[in-house]
């Protein structure tokens, strides 16, 4: 056997054990969490995309998500109306930082399309969800923004490598940061159904305090 033909055997090996790895990766670190239905800031229903080489798609499946990125398993349920913002791709720009050897992002533009690509015009509030959209590791790819009753949730996948995270995030706009709810593997966000609740929590200068955040289920980042 020549070696260009070793070669190649070695690399669909490599490739076929990584995709292995990621699959049972994939299985091994999801759970279950036990939590109250009272307690679910979003209802979603996700399903694996359908790749160019495959016909197997899996049946969509529907998850409760809590705070502190908590979820479980939850009967089908009707979605809200939503309206999503495409983000163009070039609105970001992925870098280096070589101090902290991060892969970064830096913010280029605010424009959103609709799924045709056609521009749409963005509404108040998407620059501050663009700017911290850019505080996110990693290259981002595939961002959409969805507006559900004036409640804001971002979806958006990683270049990571062999697996493609696909993170959701809630943006609260009462401090201004994105909360993520989860990050799912290779899938697809079919519909939310939101169930949210304003709690009011008096405390001087609450916003800045880390336990606070920590308290209501934030990221004190």
């Amino acid at each position: 056997m020549s070696n260009p033909h070793r070669i190649s055997i070695f690399l669909i090996l490599l490739l076929f054990l990584g995709l292995i790895f990621v699959a049972v990766s994939d299985l091994l670190s999801f759970h279950e969490d036990d939590f109250d239905l009272s307690e679910a800031l979003v209802q979603v229903q996700v399903q694996t995309p359908r790749h160019y080489d495959s016909f197997d798609v899996e049946e969509p499946v529907n998850y409760l998500l809590a705070s502190k990125r908590r979820i479980r398993s939850c009967d089908p349920f009707t979605a809200d109306e939503a309206t999503v913002y495409y983000v163009p791709s070039e609105c970001f720009d992925a870098y280096i930082d070589r101090a902290q050897n991060k892969v970064l992002n830096h913010l280029v533009s605010v424009a959103v399309t609709d799924e045709n690509g056609t521009p749409l015009e963005a509404p108040a509030v998407l620059p501050d969800i663009f700017a911290q959209i850019a505080t996110l590791e990693h290259t981002l790819f595939d961002i959409r923004i969805l507006d559900v009753s004036s409640e804001y949730f971002v979806f958006l996948k990683l270049n990571v490598n062999l697996h493609t995270p696909c993170e959701l995030y809630y943006y609260n706009q009462q401090i201004g940061k994105l909360i993520e709810l989860y990050s799912f593997n290779d899938r697809e966000l079919l519909g939310l159904h939101v169930n949210l609740k304003l709690w009011v929590k008096v405390r001087p200068d609450w916003r800045n305090r880390a336990s606070d955040l920590r308290t209501l289920g934030y990221d004190a980042k």
